[in-house]
C-alpha cells in the first residue's frame, strides 16, 4: 500500500476463478486499507481521504478485468468501520481486529460504545 498526500492506494494483481473469488481472497487487504485510511485521518487535521483499489484480475477464462475503484472516506462518517468492515472480521472470528476497529471508531466519534 502506498500513500501520497491525501490518498491511500492498494494494487492487486492475480489470477482468480471469478470476480467473487478475487474479492473474497482480497477482503483483508482491501479492508485493512480502509482501516489504515481512517487511522491516517485520526492522526491528522484532514477531514477526508481518498482510498483507491486498483486491480488487474485474470480470470480462469483468461479474461482480464481491470477493477479500479475509489472510496472517499470522511473523518466524521466512520460508520463504514462498524457497518461493513467489522462484520467481516466478526465472521472470520478475528476479534483482535474487531477490537482495533471498535477502538478506532470510538476515537473518531468520541463515543464510548
Amino acid at each position: 500500500m502506498k500513500t501520497e498526500n491525501d490518498k491511500f492506494n492498494v494494487f492487486v494483481k492475480g489470477k482468480y476463478k471469478n470476480f467473487e473469488d478475487f474479492l473474497e481472497k482480497n477482503k483483508d487487504l482491501i479492508y485493512n486499507g480502509v482501516i489504515d485510511s481512517f487511522k491516517e485521518l485520526l492522526g491528522s487535521r484532514k477531514r477526508k481521504i481518498k482510498y483507491t483499489v486498483n486491480a488487474t484480475v485474470k480470470l480462469e477464462t483468461n479474461e482480464v478485468v481491470e477493477w479500479n475503484t475509489e472510496f472517499l472516506l470522511l473523518k466524521n462518517e466512520p460508520d463504514i468501520l462498524i457497518d461493513h468492515i467489522m462484520q467481516h472480521y466478526e465472521n472470520t472470528e478475528d476479534y483482535e481486529k474487531c477490537s482495533e476497529i471498535l477502538n478506532l471508531y470510538k476515537e473518531l466519534t468520541n463515543n464510548v460504545k
